[in-house]
């Protein structure tokens, strides 16, 4: 079988759990189809919450074969990506205590390198860890040491026994992504020893809830992490947060760095206990209430538009969610993307074909809805440039219609 439900929680293996809402069945968010025909299967997408530690996190496991063997999003195709890269970078060096030209880097799910370039100008012995084999072979031919593998404790303890602690290992967008966070955080503190330091990100379950973010509900991600969950996920592996940072690439990510225990007294951050008070206030039934409230404002006011032609801008896995939970796909003659590899491809689960933002020039819509809404700026510098004059719909954090 190639999914699981599970049986007890991801983080603190309590087997208590509250249903918060279901998608129905749903593709894989990054199946592209290579032709029109449908087909693909099709696993439950449910969300819940433990009952013991309050972690969000789907019903079920996918094999990650099938979701990370291949992989189509390459980090380097987002302007804000890169810019995050270099601010990344700028931040490590503030926190690392030698310099980043004598540092050894680690990155877990290094994707194409983007986070690890600066590094390797500055001259740092670096080492990415990526699943996907297509991107591990991209980044060895930019002479970025890549393990195409997937990241454990026993992969670490490897890594440890033959390149020593290192000095920074960065985890972006990843331990969500993992069945078992507990393990994946074990490999860092392996990693990190006494006297390194970790970076890690995640899509804050603050934001999803705040901002109505159902679309980045889907089956790479795994969980859903809170500064609580994440601090007491830290704490059982031997770690201590000693700073939170607040992105608003990908919607509202979460970044933290951490330390051995036996090199902070941090356990108790100030700030988790303003997260805490604010965080049990959120009540996810009531968010459920308000996601399938969302979906029919969409539908109505796009199922009106039964004489305009639109197309959607981004073919990123959240707008997968968002096209298969929503009835308005009829209405779209396709999907624009900038990332190549998705060129020519269908997206998963509907006969829209993903094309070329230049394509924008002969299709001539009416009106472009926003998919990719957390790269806001990033879309309208791009159409202004092609000289795209139409309606432009963002759906979140709640729906704006406006023209350029």
């Amino acid at each position: 079988m190639s999914f699981q439900e599970i049986a007890e929680c991801r983080s603190c293996k309590h087997n208590s759990f509250k249903v918060i809402i279901s998608f129905g069945d749903q593709p894989l968010a990054n199946s592209l189809r290579s032709d029109k025909l449908l087909g693909e299967a099709k696993y439950p997408l449910t969300l819940i919450e433990c009952l013991s530690c309050t972690l969000v996190q789907l019903s079920i496991d996918v094999d990650a074969r099938k979701m990370f063997d291949t992989y189509d999003w390459v980090t380097g195709t987002s302007r804000m990506a890169k810019d995050s890269a270099l601010s990344l970078f700028e931040a490590i060096k503030q926190m690392t205590p030698i310099a980043i030209s004598d540092a050894k880097i680690c990155e877990i799910a290094s994707n194409d390198g983007t986070f690890l370039s600066p590094f390797k100008r500055d001259g740092s012995k670096i080492l990415g860890i990526e699943p996907a084999t297509n991107l591990a072979d991209y980044s060895n031919s930019l002479d970025i040491p890549t393990i195409n593998k997937y990241f454990t404790s026993n992969l670490a303890s490897e890594i440890f026994e033959k390149h020593g602690v290192q000095d920074v290992v960065i985890a972006r967008n990843v331990l969500a992504h993992v069945p078992n966070p507990d393990d994946f955080m074990k490999g860092i503190a392996t990693l990190i020893g006494l006297t390194g330091i970790g970076y890690i990100e995640v899509h804050n379950a603050a934001s999803i809830f705040e901002g109505l973010q159902y679309d980045s509900i889907y089956h790479e991600h795994a969980s859903y992490f809170s500064k609580i969950s994440l601090n007491n996920l830290c704490i059982q592996n031997g770690l201590g947060v000693i700073k939170f940072v607040e992105s608003q690439i990908g919607g509202g990510n979460l970044g933290f760095f951490v330390k051995s225990n036996e090199n902070t007294t941090l356990k108790d951050f100030p700030i988790l206990k303003l997260e805490n008070e604010s965080y049990e206030k959120f009540d996810w039934t009531i968010w459920a209430k308000r996601v399938q409230d969302h979906r029919d404002e969409i539908n109505s006011y796009l199922m009106q538009k039964i004489d305009r032609t639109g197309v959607a801008f981004g073919a990123s896995a959240r707008g997968s969610t968002l096209l298969n939970y929503c009835s308005f796909q009829e209405k779209l003659m396709g999907i624009l993307d900038n990332n190549e590899l998705k060129h020519g491809k269908f997206s998963p689960g509907l006969p829209l074909k993903i094309s070329e933002v230049e394509k924008i020039k002969s299709l001539q819509p009416e009106y472009v809805f926003a998919l990719a809404w957390n790269f806001e700026k990033e879309m309208l510098d791009q159409l202004r440039t092609l000289n795209y004059r139409g309606e432009i719909i963002i759906p979140f954090p709640k729906i704006r219609i406006f023209e350029i």
